[in-house]
């Protein structure tokens, strides 16, 4: 408590001080001026009206930021939670983005798999044919040779018939 009335004091003095010494310098400039009464009139009058204009703005500066400076103190979250949302909002669409890229993946790979499944039973499917095939094929042949094998046995006996004839 004490810092801050010896810094309002110090603040008060300075400025008391700043404007003892304007008027001071202003009306020294005044008295040994080389121009005219009116013409210094005119010039006090001009930077009187220079100066009005500059505290003006000033204070209209001032009492913007003041209202700015009240409206976040009443809403001391505001800007936290405008932050949050919008964070908010980046990841869940993110995470939107990579679900919806998941289920694609998912997809393509059922897909993937319904086709492999395809072709491993039509390649299943043309190997039992194959082998269906070729077991008809030596199941003929194997026939043909014993069907061979027993005319050749045949004609044998035939002939040992025919010699001891």
């Amino acid at each position: 408590m004490m810092s801050s009335n010896n810094q309002d004091n110090s603040l008060s003095s300075f400025l008391v001080g700043m404007v003892i010494g304007l008027l001071t310098g202003g009306l020294l400039t005044l008295i040994y001026s080389p121009n005219s009464g009116s013409e210094n009139r005119r010039k006090a009058r001009e930077w009187a009206d220079d100066t009005q204009s500059t505290l003006k703005d000033g204070a209209d500066k001032v009492r913007d930021k003041a209202e700015n400076l009240r409206d976040e103190m009443e809403n001391p979250y505001g800007k936290a939670r405008q932050f949050i949302d919008e964070k908010r909002y980046t990841l869940e669409q993110r995470w939107n983005n990579w679900q919806a890229k998941r289920e694609s993946e998912k997809m393509s790979e059922a897909k993937d798999r319904e086709a492999s499944k395809d072709w491993s039973e039509s390649e299943t499917s043309e190997a039992k044919d194959h082998k269906a095939s070729k077991n008809s094929s030596e199941s003929e042949t194997s026939e043909a040779i014993e069907g061979a094998a027993v005319v050749a046995s045949s004609d044998s006996s035939d002939e040992k018939k025919s010699e001891n004839s």
